[in-house]
C-alpha cells in the first residue's frame, strides 16, 4: 500500500499525537531472543456500537542493524469484526530507527483492512526497540527485532584492523593461535598469532552461529580460517580439503587450532586433523544446533578427533565418548578446545574430558544450557586444566568459583575458551577474560555484545599473553 503524508512533519520523524502505547514501556531483550509482541487495544469510535481493532499480522523479522527490512510488515483493521478499509494508520518507531527518505509513516488500509508497511521502508538503528500503529480508537505494539553489529576489540584496545574495515563484525571465533570473524555482509577475515593485523579472505561467508573458525595444518606453517560458504567448507581463500562431491549441506563448523569438525543439516560430521588434512567423515546422526560438537586431543602425539552429540550421547569420532553408558545421555552442549573439553546437559549436569585423562568426569550440577555458556581453559605448567561455565549468572572453574571477587561475579550469559585463556561477558556488556599466565580474572572493557559467538581468546607473540577479542557494539546509526 503507497504510503499516505498526512502531516507536515519530516520523513522520517517518528513522533506522533497519538502514540497509543508508549514505546518506552516495552522492555527489550536481545535481538536473537525477542518474539513479536502484540498488544492490541480496542475502544469506541465514533459512536457506542462502533469498535476498531488493529492487529499485528506479519510481524517485523530480524533486521541488520541499521540496515533497511527485508520483508514487509502487516497490520489488519477491523471494525465491530469486520475488514476496515481506507483507515490512516500512523506508525512509529523506536529510538535509533528511521524512514527511508520520503516515507512519512502514515498507511492506508485496503478493502481487506489490511495495512501494508513494505520491504525497506524502516532502516533498523542499533538495537531491538519496538514499533506503535495507531489509528483513532486503536493501536498495537510489536517488537522490532535488531541483529547488533560491532567493531572488533582486542582487549582494551582495538583490533589490529583498518578503521575504515572494522564494522559490521556478526561472529567471531577463535582458537589460542588464531580467530576468524565475519559481517553481516558475508566478508570473512582472519588473524593469526604469527600475523597480527586482520586479514580478507573472502566473501558470502554464512553469518549463523559456529560456521567459521581457525585451524593450523602441519609443518609449522600458519594456519587460515575454515568457514561455510552457500553449504561449501571454505579454508582461507581456497575450497576446504575435501572431494567436490561432498563439499555441501554444511550449517555448523569448530575448530581448535589443529583440528577441526564440521556437521552437514542431514547429520553427517567430518573432521580435519593437522596432521590429516584431508576431511574424513566420522558419522551420521549428529545434532545440529549451535556448539554441538568440536575437536579434541587425547594423548602424546595421537591426532585428535572429532567430539559430537547424537541423540543426546555423546560420541568420539565414530564411538561412543568414554563416559559411562548410564550416564551418556542428555547432552545438549559441547565446547571443546585442543587439550579437552567440556559437555553439558539439558538437566544442568557439567561434564568435562582432558587430554591428560581420556575419560568424562562430571564436576558440577545447575549449569546454563545456552549456546556459548562452556568451554575449557588451562592454569599453570603442566597442570591438567578444567571446565568453565556459568551458574546462575556465576563463573565456575570445575567444582568450584572462579578466580573472580564475588562482587563482581554474577550477571555472566557467554564464555569462551582456547586452551590457555577464556572470555566472558556479562548481560550488561562487561567483558572480562583470564590466561594461563594470570589465573585472575580481569574486566577489560565495556559494551559488548552479548550473543553466541561474539568473543574470543587469541595469543599474539612468542611468550606474550593472549586477551580476549570481542566485539563492541554499534550504538548509532549512520544517517
Amino acid at each position: 500500500m503507497t504510503p499516505t503524508p498526512t502531516s507536515p512533519e519530516p520523513a522520517g520523524d517518528a513522533s506522533s499525537s497519538q502514540r497509543g502505547i508508549s514505546r518506552r514501556s516495552i522492555v527489550v531483550a536481545g535481538a536473537w531472543s525477542v518474539p513479536a509482541i502484540t498488544v492490541a487495544v480496542a475502544a469506541p469510535s465514533a459512536s457506542a456500537s462502533t469498535t476498531l481493532a488493529i492487529v499485528v499480522t506479519d510481524p517485523p523479522t530480524q533486521t541488520t542493524a541499521c540496515s533497511a527490512t527485508v520483508t514487509p510488515i502487516r497490520f489488519t483493521v477491523t471494525e465491530n469484526g469486520a475488514p476496515a478499509a481506507g483507515r490512516a494508520v500512523t506508525v512509529t518507531l523506536p529510538d535509533g530507527a528511521r524512514f527511508r527518505s520520503g516515507v512519512t509513516g502514515t498507511y492506508i488500509s485496503g478493502s481487506d483492512g489490511v495495512v501494508t508497511v513494505p520491504a525497506g521502508d524502516i532502516i533498523a538503528g542499533p538495537s531491538t526497540g519496538a514499533i506503535t500503529a495507531v489509528l483513532p480508537g486503536a493501536n498495537v505494539q510489536t517488537a522490532l527485532p535488531v541483529r547488533t553489529t560491532g567493531a572488533l576489540r582486542y582487549g582494551s584496545n582495538s583490533a589490529n584492523i583498518a578503521a575504515a574495515s572494522n564494522a559490521g563484525f556478526v561472529h567471531l571465533s577463535a582458537s589460542d593461535n588464531g580467530a576468524v570473524a565475519v559481517k553481516a555482509n558475508g566478508e570473512v577475515w582472519r588473524t593469526t598469532s604469527d600475523a597480527r593485523e586482520w586479514v580478507k579472505v573472502g566473501d558470502g561467508g554464512s553469518t549463523e552461529a559456529n560456521q567459521s573458525g581457525y585451524v593450523a595444518f602441519g609443518n609449522g606453517e600458519s594456519g587460515d580460517a575454515l568457514w561455510i560458504k552457500d553449504g561449501a567448507l571454505r579454508y582461507g581463500s581456497n575450497a576446504a580439503n575435501i572431494a567436490a562431491a561432498s563439499n555441501s549441506g554444511f550449517v555448523r563448523l569448530s575448530a581448535s587450532d589443529n583440528g577441526a569438525v564440521a556437521v552437514k543439516a542431514n547429520g553427517e560430521v567430518w573432521r580435519t586433523t593437522s596432521e590429516e588434512r584431508p576431511w574424513v567423515k566420522v558419522g551420521d546422526g549428529a545434532s545440529t544446533d549451535a556448539n554441538q560438537s568440536g575437536y579434541v586431543n587425547y594423548g602424546a602425539g595421537a591426532p585428535g578427533n572429532a567430539l559430537w552429540i547424537q541423540g543426546g550421547a555423546l560420541r568420539y569420532g565414530s564411538n561412543s565418548a568414554n563416559i559411562p553408558a548410564a550416564n551418556n545421555s542428555g547432552f545438549v552442549r559441547v565446547s571443546a578446545s585442543d587439550n579437552g573439553a567440556v559437555a553439558v546437559k539439558a538437566n544442568g549436569e557439567v561434564w568435562r574430558t582432558t587430554s591428560e585423562e581420556f575419560a568424562w568426569v562430571k564436576v558440577g550440577d545447575g549449569a546454563s544450557t545456552d549456546a556459548n555458556q562452556s568451554g575449557y581453559v588451562n592454569y599453570g605448567a603442566g597442570a591438567p586444566g578444567n571446565a568453565l561455565w556459568i551458574q546462575g549468572g556465576a563463573l565456575r572453574y570445575g567444582s568450584n568459583s572462579a578466580n573472580i571477587p564475588a562482587a563482581n561475579n554474577s550477571g555472566f550469559v557467554r564464555v569462551s575458551a582456547s586452551d590457555n585463556g577464556a572470555v566472558a561477558v556479562k548481560a550488561n556488556g562487561e567483558v572480562w577474560r583470564t590466561t594461563s599466565e594470570e589465573f585472575a580474572w580481569v574486566k577489560v572493557g565495556d559494551g559488548a555484545s552479548t550473543d553466541a559467538n561474539q568473543s574470543g581468546y587469541v595469543n599474539y607473540g612468542a611468550g606474550a599473553p593472549g586477551n580476549a577479542l570481542w566485539i563492541q557494539t554499534t550504538t548509532t546509526c549512520a544517517v
